[in-house]
């Protein structure tokens, strides 16, 4: 849908036009579907993609090797399943627009972010579980990749240093903590235009995971605290860092809510007073 409206007071959008478009899937996402599968009996524990298949083509996921923990595997599948929103459950097998979320527990040491697979596979990095304080934390991260996934936006397969420094969500003047190259660098082989949808991409997907938290009934003023904790460099405290971009937008869209929600009330209680 493509619209243009005024946000009001209660959260609704009160439009000028709107544009309802079908929900095509494209062959190649169907292909790539198919071709990027992950199934954690196949992969050995010790798993390693060669250096010079990283060097060359960036990193694999499908070498990331499964965390043994199965009751943080079992608390991740209950939060991504609260998620999923309950239409794209409701979905036929067959039908194209459904997507088979499943979640997966990987032991990936230097990397923090899920990382979403087209088939609808989200591989979740102990490391990067193991930094969130509480449940919504969690979901925050699960529901910006079911968010990506839902959204159609791109994912470049193997993974490339710009998708990494995206999916972390780190500032321009920082290094990705990953393959030793800078975000800067990364912004310059992408190119100025490449670089503002990825940004543009980012805040879709920040609206749409905020929605489906709140639906699902976590803690949205959690969100923003989670892209910033999983952005600190090991052994630095958010009292010594500032919040990355995304966290930066979260903590705005998550001031609207909070103040649509109390000029809501307040007139939920005038209207009882009179």
């Amino acid at each position: 849908m493509k619209y243009k409206g005024v946000l009001q007071p209660d959260g609704v959008v009160l439009a000028d036009n709107a544009t309802f478009y079908q929900n095509v899937v494209s062959d190649s996402v169907i292909e790539k579907r198919e071709a990027w599968e992950y199934d954690p009996q196949t992969i050995q524990t010790d798993s390693k993609q060669p250096g010079a298949s990283k060097f060359f083509r960036g990193k694999d996921a499908s070498y990331f090797p499964p965390y043994d923990d199965a009751a943080m595997l079992a608390r991740l599948r209950l939060i991504g399943e609260k998620l999923v929103p309950a239409y794209q459950k409701g979905l036929a097998a067959s039908d194209p627009t459904r997507i088979n979320f499943r979640f997966y527990l990987i032991d990936a040491p230097k990397w923090r972010d899920p990382v979403p697979l087209p088939s609808g596979i989200v591989l979740v990095p102990y490391e990067g579980v193991k930094r969130m304080k509480n449940d919504s934390q969690i979901a925050a991260l699960l529901a910006d990749k079911v968010a990506w996934l839902m959204e159609q936006q791109p994912i470049t397969l193997p993974l490339t240093n710009g998708q990494i420094a995206e999916q972390l969500g780190i500032g321009a003047a920082q290094a990705i903590p990953f393959a030793g190259l800078g975000v800067t660098g990364a912004e310059v082989g992408m190119g100025i235009s490449a670089l503002k949808r990825m940004h543009r991409n980012q805040e879709q997907r920040a609206r749409v995971s905020l929605a489906l938290m709140q639906d699902a009934g976590f803690d949205v003023t959690e969100a923003p605290r989670a892209w910033w904790i999983l952005s600190l460099k090991d052994g630095k405290d958010m009292s010594k860092s500032n919040p990355p971009d995304n966290a930066v937008y979260m903590y705005g869209l998550v001031a609207d809510r909070l103040a649509a929600a109390d000029v809501v009330g307040e007139n939920s209680m005038s209207a009882v007073g009179r």
